[in-house]
């Protein structure tokens, strides 16, 4: 049995106005023209009314993410499943670096048809402070971060949306050298016990008397 419904999935990026489409047919595979149909789309039913060729088109207007859209037809009876997706003008990752570094952030940004945006102002928060930044020709923007051991939560917000992340500055333990030396006269290449620092060793005396560690 032929479908009497001609659909796909559709992707675009936040506020790009381009519509979603869908072809209806009768039971004989003829156009549905100028027929009332449905389109359901994120909880909300549509009676859209096709065009002379049974196209009939739905303004998506949604956040970034995935949604369900079905579109049905009302003559047949006959609906399908289809996913929009909805693609973010902000392109984040969660960081991590020593505390030692300086953490570097990289936000990069599109317009609504999925170009890099150079020169573009972005407002990004982290650790209560709010920073602007600002891409360049690449359409990446740089946040330098010197901060604290700790985790935190680091946000992005450009064009009414909002990106959050995550952040890691790993603790870095600095480490000494240390030499101590004991002399015990008429003990010349014998090994013994010592205790250091709450720790057990076994030492080896040199030729001359003298322990070290």
């Amino acid at each position: 049995i032929k479908s009497t419904i001609k659909c796909s999935d559709f992707t675009k990026y936040y506020k790009n106005t381009d519509s979603y489409y869908a072809k209806f047919y009768d039971n004989k595979g003829n156009p549905l023209k100028n027929t009332n149909v449905k389109i359901k789309l994120n909880g909300k039913k549509y009676t859209i009314k096709t065009n002379y060729k049974g196209l009939a088109g739905l303004a998506v207007d949604l956040k970034p993410g995935k949604y369900n859209i079905v579109p049905i037809n009302i003559k047949t009876s006959e609906s399908i499943t289809k996913t929009v997706t909805i693609k973010s003008l902000i392109e984040t990752n969660d960081l991590m670096f020593n505390e030692t570094d300086i953490g570097k952030f990289n936000v990069k940004i599109f317009n609504s048809n999925g170009k890099i945006s150079p020169y573009t102002k972005v407002t990004v928060k982290v650790d209560g402070k709010t920073f602007t930044i600002k891409t360049n020709k690449k359409g990446i923007a740089t946040l330098n971060l010197d901060l604290n051991y700790g985790k935190y939560k680091i946000i992005t917000e450009y064009s009414g949306l909002k990106s959050a992340n995550k952040i890691i500055v790993n603790r870095i333990i600095k480490t000494t050298s240390y030499m101590h030396t004991t002399l015990i006269p008429n003990y010349v290449n014998v090994t013994l016990p010592y205790v250091y620092a709450g720790s057990a060793y076994s030492l080896k005396a040199g030729a001359n008397g003298i322990v070290k560690m």
